[in-house]
């Protein structure tokens, strides 16, 4: 009896334990929790108070696929990052770049990846295509930044590499799952500390799936090991810093993925990076993240996905619509236009927080599901919220979601085709996804473009004046 007694205390204990804490009942989580905060903070520090940083590197490629396939890339690199200017470019002068596919050697193009620059919204990417007669022929490609985003993994850009291979930022990652790991599967992880280093391993479908990562609080909280396995890939990064100013910045970088294949082949890809002469918070000249920097010149082809249009480069670019214009200390337009109608009655004496999202992206699913358990907090704090789908989505698939991860705010979305989502994004001050605003109880908007974890603060604000 008394041993029945001891067990029946353990579950109650167990289950009070579970209760309470602020992870979801999906995950298993072990080891010390409070360390995912002090890397996030740490990391945050770091990276943040890059605020420009130039320097050069040494890139190689290389792919092989059994014995009929290999691949092998070398560049060289400039690079110029500017953090209040959000703009980053790198131009890459290529070294070698062959590959043989099938035992036959394939067409050199050795301008590939040759230069590229995010600045602001929109994204730039400058190439040499080689024709028949073996000549090459420039040309520059822009598009905006949201739809070129994946091209950051292929360039050189700091923000990706900091952060990789998170979608969001090492930062956000962290705090969303110390705050709410709620993820669409099952999981479990565990993170201790051994001196400077922290340790977070993950596991997934029994042990399956295993995503470790590593990370050195001695050297600004950055990853400086990051391993991924499954039962068919295996992926692994390394990374190396050095200290500039205080700072901790990328020194090398090496990536090794391997595959395996139905037919017993092993696919093979690796990535090294080095970088030297790197120099930090030193402020740029005024031409520094302009065409002529990127290497376009006059007479060069202009692909303008910003107008659909193409043209001859003879000095400027087309017109296009205005940036994405500030919302803050203006009154909150009208959210008719995306199928929400707010009455004045409905929202006398309410803060509003709107967020706009999108479903195809996952750190937008976890924002919204987030909000979506915060749901009665908020209503007794008189926030009112909604949800704007800001692209183009299935109607039908879009509520499928919704339902199956009861999210009750009513959500608006904006149709028509990608210049009109842009129009309504810029119209709205939209400049990344999700985009959360707040407004205080007379619509007037009192923050905007912060991160779920920053909301209270937020509210708080608010309820304080």
């Amino acid at each position: 009896m008394a041993r029945l007694n001891s067990i029946i205390t353990g579950l109650i204990v167990l289950t009070i334990s579970v209760l309470l804490t602020p992870f979801p009942c999906l995950a298993v989580v072990r080891g010390d929790v409070e360390l995912l905060k002090i890397v996030a903070m740490k990391h945050k520090s770091n990276f943040e108070s890059i605020l420009t940083w130039k320097g050069e590197a040494f890139e190689v490629r290389t792919s092989t696929q059994g014995d009929w396939y290999d691949y092998l890339m070398k560049n060289k690199c400039t690079f110029a990052y500017d953090r209040l200017q959000r703009a980053v470019r790198w131009n890459k002068e290529p070294q070698e770049n062959h590959c043989i596919n099938h035992g036959e050697p394939q067409i050199d193009i050795l301008a590939n990846y040759n230069s590229e620059m995010f600045k602001g919204q929109y994204y730039y990417k400058y190439n040499g295509y080689e024709q028949p007669d073996k000549s090459v022929v420039y040309g520059l490609v822009i598009n905006s930044s949201r739809a070129a985003s994946g091209w950051q993994e292929h360039g050189l850009d700091p923000r990706y590499l900091f952060n990789e291979p998170a979608g969001n930022t090492v930062y956000e990652r962290l705090v969303l799952m110390y705050n709410n790991p709620n993820d669409e599967s099952p999981f479990e992880y565990y993170v201790k500390r051994e001196g400077n280093l922290v340790k977070l391993e993950l596991s997934r479908d029994e042990g399956r799936r295993t995503h470790n990562m590593v990370f050195d609080l001695s050297k600004g909280g950055n990853i400086v090991e990051n391993y991924n396995k499954t039962p068919t890939a295996e992926n692994i990064r390394k990374y190396e810093y050095e200290e500039k100013s205080g700072i901790w910045v990328l020194k090398s970088y090496k990536w090794i993925n391997s595959s395996h294949r139905k037919n017993g082949e092993v696919s093979k890809s690796t990535r090294t990076i080095n970088w030297s002469n790197s120099v930090v918070n030193v402020p740029f000249e005024e031409d520094e993240f302009s065409l002529e920097k990127l290497g376009v010149k006059h007479g060069d082809k202009i692909s303008d996905h910003r107008i659909n249009k193409g043209y001859i480069y003879e000095g400027v670019l087309a017109e296009v619509p205005s940036e994405p214009e500030s919302l803050m200390g203006k009154q909150l337009p009208q959210t008719d236009s995306f199928g929400i109608t707010l009455s004045a009655k409905s929202t006398d004496g309410k803060i509003i927080l709107l967020c706009f999202w999108d479903m195809k992206q996952r750190s937008a699913r976890q924002c919204v599901r987030e909000l979506a358990n915060r749901t009665d907090e908020l209503k007794q704090k008189g926030v009112i919220s909604i949800l704007i789908h800001a692209s183009p989505a299935d109607p039908n698939a879009l509520k499928e979601w919704m339902t199956k991860f009861k999210i009750s705010s009513p959500c608006g979305t904006i149709k028509g085709n990608a210049i009109k989502v842009e129009t309504f994004r810029n119209k709205w001050g939209v400049r990344g996804l999700p985009w959360l605003i707040l407004t205080d109880e007379k619509n007037t908007v009192h923050a905007e473009g912060f991160g779920v974890n920053e909301l209270d603060e937020r509210i708080a604000e608010l309820i304080k004046r």
